[in-house]
């Protein structure tokens, strides 16, 4: 009976935040960058905040991206989960690349069509928690390459999703901020033991880039996917997750190529306490 109203729960989040997605022009090919050499710097949480009701401004977490870089395109997103209510959007529609929050659709797909084969299992867990690009690209070929996507956000009835357009260029794969909000609220309400890897992550990721930007540079309470990639003409850094066990949080932004991720990741961390300061 739980589990049936926790579906029911996620099937009206993603009606509440999808709505007709534009679909932007098609992506260049999504390269990964090295391991980062700086970090963001040391986490200043905030307090605990109390449940809101009222519709938030986001101008203070856009204001506060594009200070720390001129003309990032932004987009960010929360959702109450339990009330199904969008409190705060902003470039909701907005296509961007996805980096490595493709991975929530890629463990989905697992969990689809793996059973519980343990080799699968291991993958998932490496690159949920530690964003394992290798482990990424393993469960990619084995799981429908470059049609993942859009097949499985299709099965979860999730628009906004576009396929890579350079095949297997998993990171080039396009999604919005309310697309990615609609993706958390299913795992939260289908697969609970991905959002506990989620909270297990690491300030170093499998590559070393300090993941510990944004939404948990904010938040105490928190199981995040972050995302972070260059290609040709732009770099994409992004903070999604589960915040309070309530809300899903997604701040997604991408700046011109000359930007470092860590730069990115920087403008980032400052929209999510923006962000934190606006539900606190």
């Amino acid at each position: 009976m739980e589990r049936r109203r926790a579906a029911r729960v996620a099937a009206a989040v993603v009606a509440v935040v999808l709505s007709a997605t534009a679909i932007g022009p098609a992506a260049q090919a999504c390269e990964h960058p090295p391991a980062a050499q700086e970090t963001v710097g040391a986490p200043t949480p905030q307090s605990a905040y109390e449940p809101k009701t009222e519709r938030l401004d986001p101008a203070p977490v856009v204001t506060a991206v594009q200070s720390a870089v001129p003309g990032a395109r932004v987009g960010a997103v929360v959702v109450d989960l339990e009330t199904n209510r969008v409190l705060l959007s902003t470039g909701a529609d907005l296509p961007l690349h996805s980096a490595s929050l493709v991975k929530l659709l890629i463990a989905i797909a697992a969990a689809n069509e793996a059973g519980d084969d343990p080799a699968h299992a291991a993958r998932v867990e490496r690159m949920l928690r530690d964003s394992d690009d290798d482990a990424a690209s393993a469960l990619w070929g084995l799981l429908g390459g470059d049609t993942l996507p859009s097949s499985t956000a299709a099965d979860l009835g999730i628009g906004g999703v576009t396929d890579p357009d350079v095949p297997g260029r998993w990171g080039n794969t396009l999604m919005t901020p309310n697309s990615v909000a609609a993706v958390l609220a299913h795992l939260v309400a289908e697969a609970p033991e991905a959002i506990a890897l989620l909270a297990q992550a690491p300030r170093l990721a499998a590559d070393g880039f300090d993941q510990h930007f944004g939404i948990p540079s904010a938040f105490t309470d928190w199981a995040v996917k972050q995302g972070w990639g260059n290609g040709r003409g732009y770099t994409a850094v992004h903070s999604a997750g589960v915040v309070d066990g309530r809300h899903a949080v997604v701040v997604m932004a991408e700046f011109d190529a000359g930007v470092s991720p860590d730069t990115g990741a920087a403008a980032v961390t400052a929209g999510a306490r923006a962000l934190a300061g606006l539900l606190a």
